[in-house]
């Protein structure tokens, strides 16, 4: 779900305006099967949010940047992809590296 979140970042606790603040809904799409995991490294392990400038901002309005570890039920680490996500915003997709693995 990609929402403007006008209040508190990242928390879309309610179905009608997201979190109650006013926050609008921007696009939702289906959810990836459930075969498919996706895990974010510390830092964006529940959220990512941009700002006006496209650079990522946690709640503390610090810069974000991590990778999500993306897996299938083989878990096989060789099949797997990283995404890597920049503090200004960028992202690049690779193959698993330094450490990461699909053991969850």
């Amino acid at each position: 779900m990609i929402f403007e979140d006008t209040g508190t970042i990242g928390d879309s606790t309610d179905d009608t305006t997201v979190d109650g603040n006013g926050d609008q809904r921007v696009r939702v799409k289906q959810g990836l099967d459930v075969l498919v995991t996706i895990v974010g490294s510390a830092g964006i392990e529940s959220f990512v949010s941009f700002d006006g400038s496209g650079f990522t901002r946690d709640a503390s309005n610090n810069y974000q940047s991590g990778t999500f570890t993306v897996c299938d039920d083989r878990g096989d680490a060789g099949r797997a992809r990283a995404v890597y996500l920049g503090a200004a915003g960028s992202s690049r997709v690779g193959d698993l590296a330094g450490g990461l693995t699909c053991d969850g």
